[in-house]
Order: structure tokens, then sequence, then C-alpha cells
């Protein structure tokens, strides 16, 4: 294909190019607009997945569990403390008054049942009769301590600690309600604390508390960290590359690729997801590279004495190829992301790959228009730091030709090694790590699991027979068997069911001794206490929690201490199969509840997003051999494609040791970056072994010559930049920057080190 008509339109009509540029950017970038974004856990989900659509078929037939939790600890270590208590009730009024609140449970507003002669009457545990009354709070004592309803989920079984738990109806069509809630709880509660300093300690925690921790931590790096890390590496090129006009031109090219990236997006319709925060970062590794490339070459050929526009076109010549087929590849391997069970990670793929192209239409077009237009700097060999690295290059070339074998040998060993070690990393989901001790919420969720409830929470629908199913003795006695069963399992610190409540009315009505554990033994009898149970209960405070309209079914709550997605997945195939075993009567939905639905579909989705971007980078290398007519090279660029990634997440698998979702994304990620080493070294000895006609270990150093200053500055720049990220306290940050720039730096070292030799092993002169 001619395409000397193009650049010379682009060099000679530098300004226009520009201004075209610029206005269909600006048309596409409108898009963005459009954009909305949502944080709702079901859009990573498709409509058919079964482990969403129990989850929500629970919620249809019971109430959602959306909540915050006022987590109370007194500074003399008795939650009986009168003092301590009144600020109990103090606050249990103040939650009523929560935004999108529906119901509150406290040890102060926890329901006394009492026998009357016409049934029950249920009153607050406590109230200010109570809190004067030394007798009565020695009565509240000795009934909260062992009180299956309280222990754990309200109070502490140490007394150390209790929970005042506010549920919450949360608008599907308001994504700011969550922040709503949190930030009214945190303006009301900072002066109470403020005056209760001396009495007590308030954490706040719950699902809308983590939620919007995790708002505010992606928010935090991206007005600190994200800028800084973009900053070094601008900062980087500058001094790499000697040219101020560089950096600005690579800047121009990664702004304007995210922008129309967004806009695209925008016009796309949908709704962004967090997971699309890593967008820049991918656009941003492709951009740079393509840059980079585009820039050295430029310079060098300043360097040898052509004049601007000559030296672009030169520089266009020479790398547009190995830039086209980059930009594909790295296109189709990323769409590759569209076998992903998950909507946001297969919307990921599709934009990282839209930003691939869009990235390279820009490094072909505005970026050799702006190198016409700004002033390049000095001329001379010494003018640019691309040319003080040409004899750094020579001279590692020269040494690896030298010492093929012992390189060979070494590199692939090192690759054995770390290899091997991948096993070393566990690969589950643990959402409480991504917060460090430097987030309340943390602290809160870590002294919640030592002190109340397990942090980690399983549902199950319990079905029956039919309607009034609840009223059965038989399904009772062993709804009582399996929750008492549950609770022996490791870990489980309670499971949240009706049943304590229905023993303990089922006493009241009958013979009032606390020694009588006994659950109905009759239909009609069942049927009764549960009438007059949930007539004696207030607005707000019903069964509706527990219980189907129907009475069909039962939910209960397995609470488990802090763990990962792989213990949970274990613990729920544990239960469902003694019940299946030792209580037929009930039938068991699949575990179903936040922590299980991730589960599911982080355990799935990591190891699919791993397998993909391993299917990716292979058929790259399929599609590169014809491309380069040479079947031999396609085989040869298997090894740099996919020795980064088993290098980068063998060192993690002895150091850090654990892989979740955001993890297993960082070999796609990366995918552009190594594509394009390995692209632009084998087309530039291809180059040179074809077209220059020289010998393997020549062209070799042609590569190096040619592109080798491009390769270690990307890497640099990149690696140096992301590796800031680890500074970040929220895990999926620190985790993304460090695996990423490992794995840049052993794309970098290893087609340096490996691709060489086997070049030279596989491609003799005959």
């Amino acid at each position: 294909m001619n395409l000397a008509p193009v650049w010379e339109f682009v060099t000679q009509r530098y300004r226009l190019t520009t201004f075209l540029s610029m206005m269909v950017l600006i048309l596409v970038a409108a898009g963005a607009a459009r954009l909305t974004f949502t944080p709702d856990f079901r859009t990573y989900f498709s409509d058919d997945n079964p482990q969403l659509q129990s989850f929500e078929a629970l919620e249809d037939a019971f109430n959602k569990r959306d909540n915050v939790s006022l987590i109370l600890s007194p500074v003399n270590g008795d939650i009986y403390d009168p003092r301590f208590l009144a600020l109990v009730v103090e606050l249990t009024e103040l939650a009523w008054q929560t935004p999108y609140s529906r119901r509150v449970d406290s040890l102060s507003n926890h329901q006394h049942l009492q026998a009357t002669v016409e049934g029950l009457s249920a009153s607050d545990l406590i109230d200010e009769g109570v809190l004067a009354d030394e007798q009565a709070l020695r009565a509240v004592r000795d009934y909260a301590s062992e009180e299956e309803t309280l222990l754990h989920s309200i109070v502490s079984p140490d007394g150390k600690a209790t929970a005042i738990n506010v549920t919450l109806t949360l608008p599907a069509d308001n994504v700011k309600a969550t922040g709503e809630v949190v930030t009214w709880l945190r303006e009301q509660l900072a002066p109470i604390q403020e005056a209760n300093k001396d009495k007590a300690t308030i954490q706040l925690f719950g699902s809308a508390v983590i939620n919007l921790a995790l708002e505010e931590a992606v928010a935090g790096d991206l007005a600190l960290l994200i800028p800084v890390s973009t900053l070094l590496m601008y900062v980087l090129l500058v001094i790499l590359l000697r040219s101020w006009t560089g950096m600005l031109i690579t800047m121009s090219v990664i702004t304007l690729s995210i922008v129309a990236v967004f806009g695209l997006a925008g016009w796309a319709g949908g709704a962004l997801t967090p997971v699309a925060g890593i967008i820049p970062n991918m656009v941003m590794i492709i951009a740079v590279a393509d840059c980079v490339h585009l820039l050295v070459s430029f310079y060098h050929y300043l360097s040898e004495g052509q004049e601007r526009r000559e030296a672009v076109v030169s520089a266009l010549r020479i790398n547009f190829k190995p830039m086209l087929i980059t930009s594909v590849t790295t296109a189709i391997g990323l769409l590759c992301l569209n076998f992903s069970e998950a909507p946001p990670y297969r919307a990921l793929g599709n934009m990282a790959a839209s930003g691939a192209l869009i990235a390279f239409l820009l490094t072909i077009t505005l970026a050799p228009a702006l190198m016409c237009w700004l002033p390049p700097g000095r001329k001379s060999s010494q003018g640019h730091g691309s040319a003080r690295l040409y004899p750094v290059m020579q001279k590692l070339a020269d040494m690896i030709i030298a010492r093929r074998y012992l390189t060979l040998a070494i590199s692939a060993a090192v690759v054995v090694v770390c290899a091997s070690l991948i096993s070393q990393n566990k690969m589950y989901e643990r959402w409480y790590v991504y917060y460090d001790d430097s987030f309340a919420v943390r602290k809160a969720m870590e002294f919640s699991d030592e002190h109340l409830s397990g942090i980690n929470f399983i549902q199950y629908r319990i079905d029956g027979v039919g309607p009034g199913t609840i009223n059965d003795p038989e399904y009772l006695q062993q709804l009582d068997q399996l929750v008492a069963w549950i609770e022996t399992q490791p870990g489980v610190t309670n499971v949240d069911s009706i049943v304590p409540s229905l023993r303990r009315v089922h006493r009241l009505l009958n013979t009032g001794s606390e020694d009588d554990s006994r659950l109905p033994e009759s239909r009609e009898r069942a049927a009764q206490n549960l009438l007059l149970y949930e007539m004696s209960l207030p607005f707000g405070l019903g069964t509706d929690e527990y219980l189907n309209i129907d009475r069909s079914a039962a939910r209960i709550g397995v609470f488990v201490h802090k763990t990962d997605s792989r213990t949970l997945l274990a613990l729920d195939e544990t239960i469902r199969r003694w019940a299946e075993g030792n209580t037929p009567v009930l039938s068991l939905s699949e575990g179903t509840g936040l922590d299980m639905v991730f589960a599911h579909i982080s355990d799935r989705n990591m190891i699919s997003l791993l397998q993909g971007t391993a299917i990716a980078l292979v058929l790259i290398s399929l599609l590169l051999a014809p491309v380069v007519r040479s079947w031999r090279i396609g085989v040869v660029s298997l090894v740099p494609n996919l020795v980064p990634a088993l290098v980068a997440y063998g060192i993690w698998g002895i150091t850090v040791g654990y892989v979740d979702l955001g993890l297993s994304v960082v070999a796609c990620m990366s995918l552009g970056l190594v594509v394009d080493d390995t692209i632009h070294f084998l087309s530039k000895y291809v180059l040179a072994r074809r077209e220059l006609g020289k010998s393997p270990e020549d062209a070799i150093r042609y590569a190096f010559g040619t592109v080798g200053t491009a390769m270690l500055v990307t890497t640099v720049v990149l690696a140096a930049g992301f590796a800031i990220l680890v500074l970040s306290p929220f895990s999926p940050t620190w985790g993304m920057g460090g695996l990423l720039s490992l794995t840049i730096v052993a794309a970098l070292v290893f087609d340096f080190l490996l691709v060489p030799p086997l070049l030279l092993l596989v491609d003799r002169d005959r």
C-alpha cells in the first residue's frame, strides 16, 4: 500500500490535519456527556446468571438487607453501664431518622416478650425506667447475655460491644442514596461522639458504608496518586527524550485517546462501572508505546541531518506497519474479553480495543502534524536522550550475541522457575483486604469480626411442602436441627433465623420455664403461637425479614468470620450436602447474598480472564506469522508474548501469594505493551534480514539500534509511573500498580535477553 500521499498531506498540511483531528475528536468526545455511572453490583452479572436470579428471588420473597450499623464500644468495657445504655437509647431513636431506614434493631428496642391473659405483650428491653433501676439493669444483663437473638448480632458475648443495625430500603433509581445515608449519619454522629468520647467509641459499618468506602477509595486515588503517577511519567519522558515537545505530543495523544474512548462509550449508551476506571491506564500504555516509537525514530533521523518533515515521514514509514499490526492484534486480543461472563469486563474489552485503534490513528495523524508544527529542539546527535542510548543498545546487542547460549540458558531457567511459582498464588476474593488500616471501615469491620458477627454472610431460602409450612412441626424441628448444626461449623459465628423467637414464644405461652427449649408439637399450636407473636410486635419490627408472605419458606442468614471466596463456596456446599442427607423436609436454595454471588462470579471470571488473555496472546502470535511471512518468527513471538505474565505472576506468588479478580485483569491490561515490544523488535529484525540483507547477528544489532531505545524509554516511563501506585492504601490500586510494573519490566527484560538468542537459533544463515 502506497501511503506516501497520506504522509505528504499530514506533513504539508499539518495545521489542517490538526484542525480536522480536533473537530472529529470534539464530536466524538461529546458523547461523554451521555455517560452515567452505577455502583450497582447487578451490572456485573448477565440477566441469565443463576446466582443473580437466586439472589433476586430471595429479595423478592423477603425484604432486602441493605444496612448500616452503628457499632458502640464503651470506654470502661461494660455495655450495661447505665450511662452507656442511655447513649444506646439516644442513638436508637436517632437511627430511625436515617434516610431510607425501614427498621432499627438495637439492645434498647429489642422486644422483650411477656405472657399475658390475652396472649403476649412486647415492650422495649430498655427505657428510662430501666436505666434508673439497678435491679432492672441486672435483669437486662442476665437476659441479654443468654438471648440467642441478641448474641453476636446485637451484643458481643464478652459484653464489650453492641450494635444498632439500621435496615435500609434504598431506591433503585438513586445511585447517590448510599452516600446520602452515610453522610447524614456522619454529620449527626460527629457531635455526639465528641460529647461522649469519655463514654464510648462509635464506628459505622454495614453494606452502605462498605459501598461508599469503595467509591471514596477510588476517588482518593484518582485525586492524588493517579495524577502523581501520570506526572512522573511525563517528567521521565522529558528527561529520557530531552524534549518538552515530545512529552507534550505524547500527553496530547494519551489525553485525547482517553476522551475519545469515553465519548464513543457515551454514544453507544450504557452506564460505566468501577471496572471502567482502569481504561485510562490501558489506553495510556498503548498510546505511550506508539508515540515513543515514533518520536525516537523522528529524533534519530533528525540527528542524521534530515529536515523536520523528511524525518517525520521517515519515522512514519519505518513504524507504520509494526504500529498497525500492534494496534490491530492488540484490539483483537482485547476483544477476547467478550468471552467473560461479567458484562463490565466485556465492556472493558470493547472500550480498550477502541482505545488501541484510536491511539494508533492519532499517532499517525495528530502526532506527526504536531511534530511538524512544534519546535523539535536541537538537531545534533546529542540533542535528544534517545541518541545517547544508541551506543548502550549496541553494546547490549554485542554482549547477547557473544553469549547467546548462556543468556538463553539463564533466561529460560528464570522463566521456568517463575512459572513454577505461579501455583503459590491462591485465587480467591477477599473484599475486606481492599482497605488498609487507614480506612475507618477496615477498623470497624475488624472490630465487628472480633466482637460481634462475622463480616461474611450467606443467606438461604428454606422451603417446605407449601403455604403455611412454617407451622409444620416437622419442618420446624428440622430447621432447628439445621441451624444448630451450622452453628458448629468452623468459622461460623452465628445463624440469624426465626427459630429462637418461636422457641421463646412457645415457652412463654406454655411452661414459662427457662429450661423449656421445645418448639410447638402441633400445626395448630405453631400457627397460634406465630399469630400471637406477630400481633405483639410493633410496626417496623415484624417477621417479614424471616418469613415470606404465604409462610411457605423461611430465610436464615449464616455469619462467618472474615474469610475468602473459596472457603465460602466450600461452606455452602457442605451445608447443602448435610441438609440433603439429614433434613429431608427442608428444601434449601443455593447459598446467596452479595458475598456468595461475587464468590461465584469472581471464581469463574478470574479463570476466564487469565485463560482469555493467554488465548489472545497465542492468537496474536498466530496472526503475526503470516504478516511477517515466517512461521518460525510467529513461533518465536509466542515466547515474549507469554513470558512476561508468567514471570510477573510467579514473582507475585512468592511475594504476595494471592490473585483476586482485579489482579487477574493485569495480564490483559499489559497486553498492549507486551505485544508492542514483541512486534516492533521482530518487525525490525525481519526488515533487516529481508530488505537490508543483513545477517542474523547484524539484524539483531539493527533491531536494538532502531527500537531498543524506544522500548527502554517506554518501559522506564510506564513501570515507574505505575510503581507509584503501590503507595495507595487501597489494595486494588497498589496490587494493579505493583503487578503491572513487574509485567512491564519483564516484557523488556525477556525481549532483550530471550528473543535474540532464540532468533539466532531458529533463523541461521543457510
